[in-house]
């Protein structure tokens, strides 16, 4: 799989709802994080629709797709833990860079 971040093209690999950015530079990675936190992330329904398999608990085969899609998103897809994590990811990069430069 890859993302097409418009001009770069990233090499991923799924780890469940998680992608992982394989052999890509971390400029290259908080380059694509500053991207996705200046565009915003999707609303968490609108990635659980990409979910092929959202079947969990015991019931779910008995609700609708579009109660399963919100409920596999409650349940399991944090898009504010996620927006938090990407501002941490990006501070720790800007700290790490600084101090790189502070040293040459």
């Amino acid at each position: 799989m890859t993302i097409d971040t418009h001009t770069k093209i990233i090499d991923v690999a799924r780890y469940g709802v998680a992608l992982l950015l394989c052999a890509t530079p971390p400029q290259m990675a908080a380059d694509l994080l500053d991207g996705l936190a200046a565009s915003g992330l999707p609303d968490a329904a609108d990635l659980a629709s990409l979910i092929p398999n959202k079947r969990i608990d015991k019931y779910d085969d008995v609700i609708g797709e579009n109660l399963l899609t919100r409920s596999y998103a409650a349940r399991k897809l944090d898009v504010s833990g996620t927006e938090q994590a990407i501002a941490r990811c990006r501070g720790s990069h800007l700290r790490l860079i600084g101090e790189v430069a502070n040293r040459i």
